[in-house]
């Protein structure tokens, strides 16, 4: 028969056992949940929750059947940060991406895009470099480079 001792004992080292493995549930679910969030906000939304500024960019390459690439890129950051864009047409060229043009633009406010047309030789491919950027007080605090898809002209 158990004395009131190992009663207490049994009990609390049970409810110890409960709490431990509660616990250890409740650190894989909420893991999970934030690595499927994350996942499908940058590779569906174009959001960056794990960003500490950059709010949403995009980048954007059409080449037309005359040869006029238009390149586009925007990017837009959370309030209190300024942002910039670097962006490169680059061509394939001898087994390697070369740059052949490159564009900038930045701000001190929360929105900056390019647009701009080149025309472009044919016979090669071609693709978007972009490297977007968040500053506040002047330094970077945030960046991510992103690749268009290629387009053969």
């Amino acid at each position: 028969m158990r004395t009131k001792k190992g009663v207490i004992f049994f009990m609390n080292k049970k409810l110890i056992t409960w709490i431990l493995l509660l616990s250890i549930m409740f650190t894989l679910g909420a893991t999970g949940a934030s690595a499927q969030i994350s996942e499908s906000g940058i590779q569906q939304e174009g959001v960056y929750p794990n960003y500490l500024a950059i709010k949403n960019t995009s980048i954007y390459l059409s080449i037309s059947t005359s040869g006029k690439a238009t390149c586009s890129a925007s990017l837009s950051t959370w309030g209190g940060y300024g942002c910039g864009i670097i962006l490169d047409l680059q061509q394939y060229k001898n087994g390697d991406w070369e740059i052949i043009e490159t564009w900038t633009n930045s701000s001190e406010g929360m929105y900056t895009s390019i647009n701009k047309e080149i025309y472009i030789p044919k016979g090669y491919n071609y693709r978007l470099k972009a490297f977007f950027y968040a500053t506040q007080n002047g330094d970077i605090v945030d960046s991510t480079t992103i690749y268009s898809s290629e387009k053969y002209y």
